[in-house]
């Protein structure tokens, strides 16, 4: 139910025109809220407001009315692949990578998906979107929480290159705030609230593999080496784990990881001190 109203949604932003073909891709300067043609994606007959937003991911996403802004105060989960593309259509979101792969995009590789122009890094990966059967697979592929948090960026992108909306609270597993962070390992670890940052200042023996895995999430740490075996990576050899791309020497290493029983546990096995001690460096 709630895919087809996006499928609603998308269709109207094609009637309109005006924001059909809409490209995220690409662009680099400071986004700013577009709301001319744009629909309410709980009620897509009617207009979104400026005055009816609430806060999300950094960004804002816009309502037709209170009653639409409370159901999604309810349950924002249940609506994230609908609000993910909004703050793509309404250009608060760019795109920095392929949805599917999480790797470098190619700006010949492109579909529409929802009056948005999507960008990916092959033709195996645009073949994949445009396969989908209905506007609201196209859309879960793209804007669901995954795709979208390893390829799209916002607000939180900061001067200093540190992309906080890839952050995830290494303590409760929630979406960090910017201005609640600790140092740490030559960088920046952030935090979902005070008593997080709090918590782990005080002791973060348990949550160090997690401290880490964010550092390369966000940008402030680069690969240098596969993290099983230390060798130099075979760029055809990667995976994604939580929002950061890892590469491997080769299958064996890889295959490894892939068998872990949880994410929890592949965190552990890239990102433990020695680990990334050995595979990862301070981004100059």
């Amino acid at each position: 139910m709630l895919m087809k109203t996006l499928s609603a949604v998308c269709l109207m932003v094609a009637l309109m025109g005006s924001l059909a073909c809409q490209n995220s891709f690409g662009q680099d300067e400071e986004p700013k809220v577009e709301l001319k043609d744009v629909k309410c994606f709980l009620m897509p007959k009617k207009d979104a407001k400026s005055e009816n937003f609430v806060e999300y991911k950094n960004g804002k996403v816009y309502f037709c009315c209170g009653g639409c802004l409370k159901k999604f105060n309810k349950d924002p989960e249940a609506f994230a692949t609908m609000a993910n593309h909004q703050l793509v259509l309404t250009k608060q979101y760019t795109q920095k990578a392929c949805p599917i792969s999480g790797g470098e995009v190619d700006a010949d590789q492109t579909s529409e998906v929802g009056g948005v122009k999507v960008a990916f890094c092959c033709e195996k990966c645009k073949a994949k979107v445009d396969e989908a059967e209905t506007t609201e697979a196209k859309a879960e592929l793209v804007f669901a929480k995954e795709p979208f948090e390893k390829s799209f960026a916002g607000p939180k992108q900061e001067d200093d290159g540190v992309n906080v909306s890839a952050a995830t609270c290494p303590m409760s597993g929630g979406e960090c705030d910017a201005t609640i962070s600790v140092e740490f390992n030559s960088g920046k670890v952030f935090f979902c609230c005070a008593d997080c940052a709090k918590e782990f200042s005080a002791d973060n023996a348990a949550h160090v593999a997690k401290a880490n895995q964010q550092l390369v999430a966000t940008g402030q740490f680069v690969q240098n080496g596969c993290p099983m075996s230390g060798g130099k990576i075979n760029e055809l050899q990667t995976i994604s784990v939580g929002n950061a791309k890892v590469g491997f020497c080769c299958g064996g290493c890889k295959a490894k990881v892939e068998k872990a029983e949880s994410d929890d546990a592949r965190v552990t096995m890239l990102f433990n001190k020695d680990s990334f001690a050995k595979a990862f460096e301070k981004k100059n």
